[in-house]
């Protein structure tokens, strides 16, 4: 909903902001700081409303602690997405390409996440995706905020039947700590503010190239129309 918002939003706005740019009404950093304030503040607002109905319905921990340390990992999430979505945005010009790019920028973030395929599991060549994925910092991070400390039990159906030495069957419960799922994802639980850190780095970057794409773009833009 945020790639295709920013999106929608952008390439909206773009024939207004090149028309107003040709007659030099304010430069590329005024709009791009004005939208970048904007957006920031839209996509927090809309980050605590989805996360506070998400996170009950859910059923995660009722802790007032881990409930706020859940949000600002959706807050950082959507903030970083929607950068990598003005870069879309701001290089295509037409709203159908744009919109149909986005998931082919976003899908392949969210398949290195450790959710869809474990982390050890992911091929060496594929490695370097992570490093550029802000849905993988904040899916450790979210893992860890949940998991992290938290006693498991197993219902009845759920225990697993081990036959000992002496001919005798004991029942064995595979995940007793939340520290349990954590290592089965390849997850580390302590990591959560370096990843905030990485997400943040990653959101400022991607917003430098949004700003120099939308630049360029412009450029090219008065050029070939003579202005």
């Amino acid at each position: 909903m945020t790639t295709v918002a920013a999106v929608l939003t952008f390439t909206e706005e773009r024939a207004l902001f090149l028309r107003e740019k040709q007659k030099y009404i304010y430069d590329t950093s005024t709009y791009f700081i004005g939208r970048t304030f904007v957006d920031m503040g839209l996509q927090t607002i809309l980050a605590i409303i989805f996360g506070a109905f998400a996170y009950f319905m859910v059923g995660l921990q009722g802790d007032a602690g881990k409930f706020i340390l859940y949000t600002i990992c959706l807050i950082m999430v959507g903030q970083s997405t929607q950068s990598y979505a003005l870069i879309v945005a701001a290089v295509v010009p037409y709203r159908t390409v744009a919109l149909m790019l986005c998931p082919v920028v976003m899908v392949p973030f969210m398949m290195v996440t450790g959710f869809f395929v474990n982390n050890a599991s992911i091929p060496n060549w594929l490695v370097w995706l992570q490093y550029i994925s802000p849905q993988k910092f904040m899916f450790e991070s979210l893992m860890s905020v949940e998991f992290n400390g938290l006693k498991l039990t197993c219902s009845n159906k759920e225990l697993i039947t081990i036959p000992l030495d002496d001919g005798k069957f004991e029942l064995y419960c595979p995940l007793v700590q939340g520290s349990d799922i954590m290592k089965m994802f390849s997850l580390r639980p302590d990591r959560y503010g370096l990843n905030l850190l990485f997400v943040a780095i990653l959101t400022v970057a991607v917003r430098v190239i949004a700003y120099f794409s939308l630049r360029l773009s412009a450029y090219f833009h008065i050029k070939n129309s003579g202005g």
